[in-house]
């Protein structure tokens, strides 16, 4: 593993601190090769998974959740059985409102490859979803080395405990956890507090085809281990905590797999070049694996840049649209230990910020507010695109923008937020791409009126500008590249058909944006509009993985 940090400094304000990154790289020799690896797999399998048609993918299918989830399975069993050296333990338990073994735990070769998928044909579908039991019974003693657990549900729990704060107690702390919501009726919030937990994560399954590339992706991590309890500890600078939203010197890692090339934001904390960043393994004292130090040296990284501002709004988003899920103060944790113990005491005291809502807005003027945000970075990034040849890395934070912009509010806005989140933070191949059959459920039911024509008001007026802290809207741009875009236009164009008392506030609105350079506000909105809302939203794989991966992936996926 190597490590090498790059730093930009950015033009816009003089007293911005120096933003970078930390580019860490894991070589692609498998000593865990022959390691012995256990996946367990906990599949939801209450009545509501032999549901039809409810995909969210390019078309309604007659397979059912359960059909393609079977799919998936097969392949996966597959592929250990036709690429592994006899040394993948596998388990798979179903659960409703009761947990049942499917398969017990066992080696998969080609000599069982048959009996292991002839078992998963046998799935069906019956009654209700306790969750609180399967996640129990994902917890083995003795302690399993290199273990992997896959939880997949489609639904919310309905038996049992419900909380997801006291079920997140209940996750594997000895364990890498993926939890997979499939199709648009799982609680995103739910998985996502679970997901909040060390060394867990949430994907949001839209169809078979996506559900390959998530599984895949998972199954390289498993099969492909190199390192565990990974810590980034920093001096003289800071790193972004995208689960967080926040500036921590010591970044919570996890596990990182063969061929890595993990890209974690980092700023200065002072004029010093004197800075300095540690990959350390959580559970060994003074087992530093290598060591990062900035050389003086400045490079461009302005789609770097977009991404942290892409990070940082997307976070602001996360917690507007938690507000539905969370009291002002349920969030509050009994957990007194320090922000820099990792222990399994931290772990399971789960991460979830409180939501504070300004006593002087309404859900409506904070909705706008964030919508002004988005589309005003929406704009930025593809009138910089227009600039660039490689438009890959800057389409797909366009996605991340464009797919919130078009839900938020909305009851998919949530699952859509965080997916879009994790992904982006995490640096995933698996995307939620297509969204047509959600904007369809949206137009149907009348969630989705007005989201681009934005007449709410947006008051900044009691914003008091001797303090510290900065308006919300503000927040979201602190960081970004030099913006000679139209933020006076986005403003504009969001009060276009508004009376005049409310195009001034949105006006106000747009002094918020007072670290970027404005032009006047133009004499007709549609160029604006037009470029927005005429933007194409990718729906396919492009990724620039590793062969090995990308072989994973598709091997699972099908294709």
């Amino acid at each position: 593993m190597n490590a090498q940090i790059i730093l930009q400094r950015l033009e816009t304000d003089a007293s911005s601190r120096q933003h970078g990154i930390i580019q860490i790289n894991v070589d692609d020799t498998d000593t865990n090769a022959q390691c012995e690896t256990t996946i367990i797999v906990v599949v939801d399998l209450s009545g509501s998974m032999d549901d039809r048609g409810a995909s969210s993918g390019k078309s309604r299918t007659r397979e059912s959740k359960l059909d393609q989830l079977k799919f998936v399975l097969k392949n996966i069993v597959r592929f250990i059985a036709n690429n592994t050296n006899g040394n993948v333990w596998f388990k798979l338990i179903g659960f409703n409102d009761i947990v049942f073994t499917i398969i017990p735990i066992k080696i998969i070769t080609k000599d069982n490859l048959a009996e292991i998928i002839a078992r998963i044909d046998e799935m069906y579908a019956a009654d209700s979803t306790n969750i609180e039991k399967a996640l129990i019974a994902t917890h083995n003693n003795p302690v399993i080395p290199n273990c992997h657990i896959l939880v997949l549900s489609d639904g919310e729990a309905t038996e049992g405990n419900t909380d997801p704060i006291e079920l997140a107690k209940l996750v594997n702390p000895n364990a890498t956890n993926s939890f997979l919501g499939f199709g648009l009726e799982h609680d995103p919030y739910m998985f996502n507090t679970l997901a909040a937990t060390l060394n867990s994560s949430y994907f949001f399954i839209q169809d078979k085809e996506k559900a390959g590339i998530a599984y895949g992706e998972i199954l390289y991590g498993a099969l492909h281990n190199r390192y565990t309890g990974i810590v980034a500890v920093a001096r003289n600078c800071e790193l972004y905590d995208y689960k967080m939203g926040k500036w921590t010197d010591k970044l919570y890692i996890g596990r990182l797999a063969s061929s890595d090339v993990k890209k974690y934001h980092i700023r200065k904390i002072d004029d010093s070049n004197d800075v300095d960043v540690h990959i350390d393994i959580l559970s060994e004292e003074s087992a530093v694996i290598c060591s990062a130090q900035f050389d003086g040296s400045y490079n461009n990284l302005t789609e770097m840049m977009y991404r942290l501002r892409t990070l940082e709004l997307l976070y602001k988003v996360a917690m507007f649209e938690k507000e539905k899920n969370v009291e002002s103060d349920a969030n509050e944790s009994d957990d007194e230990s320090d922000d820099d113990d990792f222990s399994v005491q931290r772990q399971n005291a789960i991460i979830v910020e409180a939501v504070e809502k300004p006593d002087n807005k309404t859900y409506d003027e904070r909705l706008t507010e964030l919508k002004i945000v988005l589309k005003q970075l929406l704009y930025e990034m593809i009138e910089y695109m227009k600039t660039i040849n490689d438009k890959q890395f800057i389409k797909n934070l366009c996605d991340d923008i464009a797919i919130v912009l078009k839900t938020i509010g909305t009851q998919y806005g949530e699952m859509l937020t965080y997916s879009r989140q994790h992904s982006q933070g995490e640096g995933r191949a698996h995307q939620v791409t297509n969204i047509s059959i959600i904007e369809d459920n949206i137009q149907r039911s009348g969630a989705g009126r007005n989201q681009h024509s934005y007449k709410r008001r947006v008051s900044c007026a009691s914003y008091d500008s001797d303090s510290d802290d900065e308006p919300p809207v503000r927040a979201c741009l602190s960081a970004g590249p030099s913006s000679t875009q139209v933020c006076s236009q986005i403003a504009y164009a969001a009060s276009s058909d508004s009376d005049e008392e409310e195009e001034g506030e949105v006006q106000k609105a747009s002094m918020c944006f007072s670290s970027v350079e404005r032009s006047p506000a133009p004499s007709s909105i549609t160029p604006v509009d037009d470029i927005i809302d005429n933007y194409d939203i990718s729906d396919n794989l492009e990724t620039t993985c590793s062969q090995t991966k990308l072989f994973v992936i598709r091997s699972i996926s099908g294709n």
